[in-house]
């Protein structure tokens, strides 16, 4: 009785490794996950990143009683989404000082979602995006 493998070419069975060594890289890549500023350069991500951007601005804005109380601050989070664009969770890791701006950006981040699917160039099943939201009351100076 002869192996079944006999019946296989060495070509056929290279090209079966390779296949499979493939299978593996992209199945890592499937349960994989990256951190990323909103301000990354990373080419695999900046499109993406610019239309999160617009998207979140459409969303986020000034409370109204932070800007009457003279409130200011940064607020930083981080927020995961799935390869659908589907948000997973958000976070502030980083107070502005105020709860209500704090909670502002937070809930910007979940009226903007869901986001679009991510492109191919981003390979990762989860991608967390640290974004910070900047509250700043200018005053500006009249001129006569």
């Amino acid at each position: 009785m002869r192996d079944a493998v006999d019946d296989i070419s060495p070509a056929k069975l290279e090209e079966l490794s390779r296949d499979d060594s493939l299978k593996k890289v992209m199945d890592a890549d499937k349960n994989s996950e990256e951190t990323i500023s909103l301000d990354t350069k990373d080419k695999r991500y900046v499109s993406y990143t610019r239309i999160l951007k617009g998207k979140l601005a459409k969303y986020w804005g000034y409370p109204k009683k932070a800007k009457e109380r003279l409130m200011e601050g940064t607020t930083h989070a981080v927020f995961s989404l799935s390869r659908d664009g589907g948000l997973i969770g958000v976070s502030v890791t980083g107070s502005s000082g105020h709860k209500l701006l704090d909670q502002e950006g937070s809930d910007a981040v979940k009226r903007a979602a869901p986001f679009p699917p991510f492109p191919d160039s981003i390979t990762v099943n989860k991608l967390n995006i640290m974004v910070s939201f900047s509250y700043q009351i200018t005053a500006t100076e009249k001129k006569d």
